[in-house]
């Protein structure tokens, strides 16, 4: 792990947006990271509802993986 990403805000909503935000920001390189998938996973609805499970990542997006 090269650095982890925490946000507080008082709501759901403050905390996506912060988060989103700081994503866009975030510069590492020359290396490849995961936050490109952290930033999809702020566009998706079942995961903005808070409607995940463990495998929720693998059936969104395991086959584009492959």
């Amino acid at each position: 792990m090269i650095a982890k990403l925490l946000v507080h805000r008082p709501t759901r909503v403050q905390a996506f947006a912060a988060m989103r935000r700081a994503l866009d920001e975030f510069v590492i390189s020359p290396i490849k990271t995961t936050i490109p998938l952290a930033r999809a996973l702020l566009d998706q609805a079942d995961f903005i509802k808070g409607n995940v499970d463990t495998n929720f990542i693998e059936r969104t997006y395991g086959q584009q993986s492959r």
